[in-house]
């Protein structure tokens, strides 16, 4: 599993990809994550689908389960 981030002043998008072959997905499940903000955020959800995700904030870290990764998925962070 490997991530990229994208930082911005209003939000961080961070790309998921499960695997680099698309042939033969398997999909991954409850895939935890945490990310270093370092202030507050407003909503953590999945894009493109629009689906809100829980979310906790710990010691300027914002952490939140991805439920299902089917090849790849982006996750954006929308700060307050």
């Amino acid at each position: 599993m490997c991530s990229n981030e994208a930082h911005g002043d209003e939000r961080a998008v961070a790309w998921f990809s499960a695997s680099p072959c698309v042939k033969d997905m398997i999909p991954i499940h409850d895939v935890g994550c945490s990310l270093r903000v370092g202030r507050e955020v407003k909503s953590v959800g999945r894009v493109p689908q629009e689906e809100a995700l829980e979310f906790t904030l710990k010691d300027g870290r914002v952490e939140f389960t991805v439920p299902r990764v089917d090849g790849h998925q982006m996750v954006c962070v929308a700060f307050a």
